[in-house]
């Protein structure tokens, strides 16, 4: 595996990660229900457009895969 290799997958798994945050992240914070969901909408925001651009990169649609394994293996082997 090469560095760029093992930087995208890092990048993936934390956009993939990301993009399933929700409210119970905030529950001791004491913000509003439309700070929260500003909030998890930039964050899932900016997770979606690192899947895009890697997806966009690989030719794989990245949105569409959940497991480790299935990123792992779609970026060192569909290139």
């Amino acid at each position: 595996m090469r560095k760029q290799e093992a930087k995208d997958i890092a990048l993936l798994l934390i956009a993939k990660s990301g993009e399933n945050f929700d409210i119970f992240a905030f529950d001791d914070c004491e913000l509003s229900k439309d700070d929260e969901d500003k909030i998890i909408k930039q964050i899932q925001s900016e997770c979606q457009k690192t899947i895009q651009k890697l997806s966009k990169k690989y030719n794989v649609n990245f949105g569409t895969l959940g497991e480790t394994k299935e990123i792992v293996e779609n970026v060192l082997f569909e290139l």
